[in-house]
């Protein structure tokens, strides 16, 4: 709203920003792999090798949950196992990963121990029973979130 004042009077001008709405979207998060490192078919033992690169920096406090179609099973863990690479940095060892099989949903945390320079990642992550078929059925969701704070980047493979 803008307004003006002459004397000790103040006159309304313009109203066209009283009210606005802002919309907000995520940043893209580019997935260019996901690849078993067990070729078995419903191998308990699934682990799985990922490269991404998210649009956005990734800060310290950022959470990656990897949603996986219904075709595969993720073995319920408090303390899934992940190596790999963030910005060409190792992961911190004080890293923590939870597989959670009712969402089918991993999610990985502090897995940066500062802000990257770039956002490249690769990851090979365990918990995940291989699916009945080489070709990968559904859709793996891949989300960068700022905690309860909400999402940053995200995309599917």
């Amino acid at each position: 709203m803008t307004t003006v004042s002459f004397d000790t009077d103040i006159y309304l001008i313009d109203r066209s920003t009283d009210a606005f709405t802002l919309k907000f979207t995520t940043g893209i998060l580019t997935v260019e792999s996901v690849v078993p490192t067990d070729k078995v078919i419903f191998s308990p033992f699934g682990t799985y090798k990922m490269k991404f690169e998210a649009q956005h920096k990734i800060r310290p406090e950022y959470m990656l949950e990897v949603t996986w179609p219904e075709e595969f099973s993720v073995l319920q863990s408090s303390e899934c196992k992940v190596n790999g690479t963030a910005s060409g940095l190792p992961i911190p060892f004080d890293y923590s990963c939870a597989a959670d099989a009712a969402s089918r949903k991993i999610t990985i945390a502090n897995f940066v121990r500062s802000e990257t320079s770039t956002a490249s990642v690769e990851l090979e992550v365990d918990s995940i029973q291989n699916p009945g078929s080489y070709e990968i059925p559904g859709v793996i969701k891949f989300m960068l979130r700022n905690g309860d704070k909400g999402p940053i980047d995200s995309g599917e493979f």
